[in-house]
């Protein structure tokens, strides 16, 4: 038998399976590479982000309790002037109208307070920071209704508000919520601090002394 008939009765030999080049390797190791960069920076980011809004927010609503704090104390001020069990009526007639000035000044310091809150820039994905200046914004606009009321009629004052309760209330919760879990600034403390020490609504006014308006 001849050598070609040998070699023509040989089953073919299998091809070799050719690997993954390795350029195209390296190249896709690059792009998941140069992926996950970016993700990474954009979560970083967008903490960022998100830390600084929150910054932004939380010291534009301490602002805001300044002016209402700095009202009632103003209101007590004037309130420690007079005698309230022997008040003549030229008293009674002086004292509602400080009382209106106090009021009429408050509620233009407490909404210009409101508009640095509103002013706050925050992304539109960022809904819990937008909620929470929601949230705030609306105890803004209670307050801001007060003292104007009270401008107008200063014995407001003197009567229950629960708009102003309601709403500070409300705030507390979106403002918490709104926080990052990764909270590097230290903003949590300053929060809490705003209600448990009852912020601007402490003193003054109708307050029922625990940190609310009455």
């Amino acid at each position: 038998m001849t050598q070609e008939v040998l070699e023509a009765g040989q089953p073919a030999r299998p091809r070799r399976r050719q690997g993954m080049p390795t350029g195209l390797i390296w190249t896709l190791g690059i792009i998941t590479l140069v992926v996950l960069t970016l993700a990474s920076l954009a979560v970083i980011s967008d903490l960022t982000a998100r830390t600084v809004e929150d910054e932004l927010l939380i010291s534009a609503v301490e602002k805001s309790e300044s002016a209402m704090k700095a009202t009632q104390d103003e209101f007590s001020a004037v309130l420690d002037e007079y005698d309230a069990q022997d008040l003549s009526d030229a008293d009674r007639a002086e004292l509602l109208d400080r009382l209106g000035e106090v009021a009429a000044a408050g509620e233009v310091a407490i909404a210009e307070a409101g508009v640095g809150v509103a002013d706050v820039p925050i992304l539109p994905w960022h809904t819990k920071i937008i909620a929470a200046q929601d949230a705030y914004l609306a105890h803004n606009v209670a307050w801001v209704n007060y003292m104007s009321a009270a401008a107008e009629d200063p014995t407001e004052w003197f009567q229950p508000q629960p708009d102003v309760n309601s709403t500070f209330s409300a705030a507390k919760e979106p403002l918490v919520a709104a926080i990052p879990l990764l909270d590097v600034t230290n903003l949590l403390p300053r929060v809490r601090a705003i209600f448990d020490d009852g912020g601007g609504e402490s003193d003054g006014g109708a307050s029922n002394g625990d940190g609310q308006a009455a």
